[in-house]
Formats: C-alpha cells, sequence, structure tokens
C-alpha cells in the first residue's frame, strides 16, 4: 500500500449545498446516544480495510488506491476518499464532508475542562463556573428576540440534541415578561418555592412543567431585577421522557440536571451580575 493512513479519521466538517451540517450531526447523535465522533467517521485497521460509519451506521469494506484517491464501496454506492495531509475528503454527490486525524478540539469523547466563562446579554455581563468536567456552555439561542445563555450537563455542545436539560440565564425589562400568558401548563401548573440569592441578587423562586414533544419538561425559574430597567431570569430545565415514550423504545432521554445536586447548586452560587 503506497497511501500511509492514520488508524482513525474523525469528521472535522460538513456542509450540504453549502449549509454547515454539523450542528443537524451533533444532534442526530445525541437523540441516538452517540457522539458526533460515533456518527461519522473511518477506521483504518490495516492492509486495505476500512470501516466506514456514516450516520451511525458502521460498513466494513475494502479499498482500492488510485494515485492520492481510494475507491471504495459502500452498500452498493461507490465513493471516492480523497487523501490530503491529515485528512480524508468525502464528496457524496453535493455533501462534502472533511475527516482529520486528531479529534476536534473539545469534541471526540474527551470531556473539556471547567473554569470561569463570561457572556454579555443585554448589557447584562453574566460570570460563572463550569464544575472541572462534563459541563459546557454557550450564548447564541435567542428565545423572544433576546440571547439565552444555557449551560449543558454535557462535555460539549456538539454533543446536545434538538431538546436538552439546561441551565439558562436571560434578561428582560420586567419580571412579567418571563411569564408564558398562552401556555397552559405554565397558567396551570406554576407554583412558588421558596427564593436565593443569585449573584448578589434576593430572587424569587418558581417552579412549573410543560411537555415538549414526546418529552416532558420541569423548570424550576428564579427571578430578580439587577437594576431599575433589567431582570435576570436563572432558570434549571430539567428534561425526561414523556407518557408518549412507552411507544418509542429506541427514543433517547437527555442527560438530566438535578436542580437539588451539589454541581448544580455550585453553579448557582458561582453566578455573577455585572
Amino acid at each position: 500500500m503506497g497511501i500511509s493512513l492514520a488508524e482513525r479519521y474523525y469528521l472535522v466538517s460538513a456542509e450540504a449545498e453549502g449549509q454547515d451540517m454539523m450542528e443537524m450531526i451533533g444532534s442526530m447523535a445525541a437523540m441516538m446516544g452517540k457522539g458526533a465522533d460515533e456518527m461519522m467517521c473511518l477506521r483504518f485497521p490495516g492492509g486495505n480495510k476500512v470501516t466506514v460509519t456514516i450516520n451511525g451506521e458502521a460498513t466494513d469494506t475494502e479499498f482500492t488506491e488510485d494515485g492520492n484517491r481510494l475507491n471504495v464501496d459502500v452498500l452498493g454506492n461507490e465513493m471516492q476518499l480523497v487523501v490530503g495531509d491529515g485528512t480524508i475528503t468525502l464528496d457524496m454527490g453535493g455533501t462534502v464532508m472533511v475527516f482529520g486525524d486528531s479529534p476536534p478540539a473539545g469534541d471526540g469523547g474527551e470531556e473539556g475542562g471547567g473554569g470561569s466563562v463570561s457572556y454579555e446579554l443585554d448589557g447584562v455581563k453574566v460570570t460563572l463556573e463550569l464544575p472541572e468536567k462534563g459541563w459546557c456552555s454557550e450564548c447564541g439561542m435567542e428565545v423572544f428576540s433576546r440571547p439565552v445563555l444555557s449551560v449543558y450537563n454535557l462535555p460539549t455542545v456538539k454533543r446536545k440534541g434538538m431538546i436538552n436539560s439546561a441551565i439558562t440565564i436571560s434578561a428582560q425589562k420586567r419580571a412579567s415578561d418571563f411569564d408564558v400568558p398562552g401556555n397552559p401548563d405554565f397558567e396551570k401548573n406554576r407554583i412558588g418555592i421558596t427564593g436565593r440569592a443569585i449573584g448578589g441578587i434576593d430572587m424569587v423562586g418558581r417552579v412549573w412543567g410543560s411537555p415538549v414533544g414526546m418529552y416532558k419538561a420541569k423548570y424550576t425559574e428564579y427571578i430578580g431585577a439587577f437594576n431599575d430597567s433589567c431582570c435576570v431570569c436563572v432558570t434549571v430545565g430539567d428534561v425526561t421522557p414523556g407518557d408518549g415514550a412507552a411507544d418509542m423504545p429506541n427514543l433517547v432521554a437527555p442527560v438530566r440536571i438535578d436542580v437539588g445536586s451539589a454541581e448544580v447548586q455550585a453553579i448557582l452560587d458561582s453566578i455573577r451580575f455585572d
């Protein structure tokens, strides 16, 4: 064999008709209970053998060399893998995937480290401390056209699915802006709980629940005034399979977040607003 190959190649990027597919692949992986690296990867165990994994389905096959190209047959489909410097590119008729010989930073099953993270939310700087392992955060999703900071009990945001348990933090002009008046579950199931101080703000507490597709969510919320024109809300959302999940045995339950756990309490205690 003339081409030098690594034992394993991880998905680095994926585009379909110019659209980035990485987030969708990550969501599919989470729903199937897999890591993103388990959804799409290439393995070369030796000789001219190769295992091609696409959408979580692994196919063992063989390849033939043609210059810097490897010709393979996957489930009756002839494909070419173009070998570069530490990369392999697969073009499946408009869907282009690039694999690298080392895991992308923060993925590949490796847990990221914890530490301090800071985000800006409508003029409010939010800082918090993540546990050493197994947690990640992002700020980008919008609710009611306002940015939301999300903290997941996952090693990387690439492992999140379409529906996730999360600690979220958001800012609005008034406390009432965090209400969901059109949601009957919010109106019927909402109960007050003992408040607590977060980031130096005395907050009122409440709990309510609502179905989310095939899942159900329990929201523990703490709401308080940052200043005269801004209120903040810290929500611990715990998502579990709903009543219809029994009819879907392959449904993957999101990783739960326990509001009473030491890790969650430590995160809430670490939050600062500036």
